[in-house]
C-alpha cells in the first residue's frame, strides 16, 4: 500500500533524528577510533557513515533528475569535521523535496540507472520508501563499530524516536 506524504515526511524525521544521535555518538571517539578499518560493513565509522550520506544524496538526486553523484568518493568528505554540514545540507535538500512532492508523482515510474550501469524501474513511493529504510541496516552495524571503538552506541531505533516526539 503506498504510503501518503505525510508519512513519508514523518518517517524521514526519524531518519534524521537517528543520523544525528549517531553522529553525536561518534564525538567522544578520538580520530584513530574513527578512522579505524574494523573489517566489516564499509571498513571504518567513518566510511560506513560516508556510505549512509552519500545513498541519501544519490536517492534524492534520482528523485529530482538530477545526476547521481555519489558523495563517498568527494575528497572534502574525507575528514569528520566535513561529513555532518554535508549531511546537513542533504536532510535540507530531502525535507524539501517531500515538501513539495504530491501523492499522483509518488505513483509515477521512476526510471534510473544506478552506479554500476544497470537499468531500473518502479512506482517511485516505493523508491522513496527504500531511501527511507536503507540505513536501517547500516544502524545496527555502526552502533556495533561505535562500541568496537570504545564508544556509547546510541539508541536509534524507531521506538526511542517515537517516544522521544509524545
Amino acid at each position: 500500500m503506498q504510503p501518503d506524504r505525510s508519512s513519508l515526511i514523518d518517517f524521514f524525521a526519524y531518519v534524521q533524528w537517528a543520523d544525528l544521535k549517531q553522529h553525536e555518538s561518534t564525538r567522544s571517539l578520538d580520530d584513530n577510533a574513527y578512522a579505524r578499518p574494523m573489517d566489516f560493513s564499509f571498513g571504518s565509522i567513518h566510511a560506513l557513515m560516508l556510505h549512509m550520506l552519500s545513498a541519501q544524496q544519490v536517492w534524492l538526486q534520482r528523485f529530482t533528475g538530477a545526476a547521481p553523484v555519489w558523495l563517498a568518493d568527494d575528497p572534502r568528505l574525507a575528514s569528520r569535521e566535513s561529513l555532518w554540514p554535508e549531511w546537513q545540507r542533504v536532510h535540507q535538500d530531502f525535507n524539501a523535496w517531500l515538501g513539495a512532492v504530491d501523492g499522483e508523482a509518488l505513483k509515477t515510474e521512476l526510471r534510473c540507472i544506478n552506479l554500476k550501469g544497470q537499468a531500473f524501474a518502479g512506482p517511485l513511493w516505493r523508491f522513496v520508501t527504500h531511501a527511507l529504510n536503507h540505513s536501517t541496516i547500516h544502524r545496527a552495524q555502526l552502533n556495533s563499530m561505535i562500541k568496537l571503538a570504545g564508544g556509547s552506541p546510541a539508541a536509534v531505533d524507531y521506538t526511542s524516536w517515537f517516544l522521544t516526539q509524545r
